[in-house]
């Protein structure tokens, strides 16, 4: 009975590692790990996001010059921006997503995060307010809002 445990405790010693390994090789993401990506992701995370996202901004501002209706389109801008650390300019695509979509609650929502963050003290407050006080007046349980 004694050697069963010990059998038991070291197959399960043995196999846990080897069973997490595969796992992780199977259903993870191995280049994660690599220094390269581990480089890429920080330049994101720190500002620098890269010709890639400069070059998607590009080709939506592009876009947009052809379609300048197009409210989705200006909130999508606005998150890009948002995204890379310009807030003036996020402002100002929802401010005009928000003109033409003034009935969209999530346009609203964003636009309100988009003044309070170009403000010096990035308060809610003001306009800001305003806005999120009137979606919570049409939709009581809006998380975003709230």
């Amino acid at each position: 009975r004694a050697r069963l445990t010990s059998v038991a405790v070291l197959a399960v010693a043995l196999l846990l590692p080897a069973t997490a390994l595969f796992l992780y090789r199977l259903v993870g993401a191995p280049q994660a790990l690599d220094p390269a990506n581990l480089a890429v992701e920080q330049a994101t995370r720190h500002g620098d996001p890269g010709p890639a996202m400069q070059q998607a901004i590009a080709t939506l501002v592009g876009r947009l010059k052809e379609h300048p209706d197009d409210a989705q389109g200006w909130a999508l801008l606005g998150r890009a921006y948002q995204a890379t650390g310009h807030a003036d300019e996020s402002l100002a695509a929802f401010k005009r997503a928000h003109q033409q979509a003034t009935d969209n609650t999530g346009i609203s929502v964003e636009y309100a995060q988009a003044i309070a963050l170009a403000a010096s003290d990035h308060r809610i407050q003001g306009e800001s307010r305003d806005l999120l006080e009137a979606v919570l007046k049409a939709d009581p349980q809006n998380q975003r809002a709230l």
